[in-house]
């Protein structure tokens, strides 16, 4: 016998490709950057910012799944104490 009812498959997660958040303290939230993106602004490659992870050379979060992200203000606060004074 077939069931009258219609069947309604549940939507599949949204979140497969969301970009990873955190707070800004004000109650809204600022984007993280991937491996990708700060290679990019820094230009060096991927393999260069991975190697730095790997020695904990600069400040990134791990995320669910163990992904890699960045803070873009910690990020700009590490940029600025690698300067080298002429």
């Amino acid at each position: 016998m077939i069931n009258s009812k219609q069947r309604t498959d549940p939507e599949p997660p949204n979140n497969e490709h969301e970009i990873p958040t955190l707070s800004n303290g004000e109650g809204g939230m600022r984007q993280l950057l991937t491996v990708k993106e700060i290679a990019n602004t820094l230009q060096c490659s991927t393999f260069h910012i991975y190697r730095l992870v790997g020695q904990n050379r600069i400040p990134h979060l791990r995320v669910a799944g163990g992904s890699i992200r960045f803070d873009p203000d910690e990020i700009e606060a590490w940029l600025q104490k690698q300067k080298v004074s002429a």
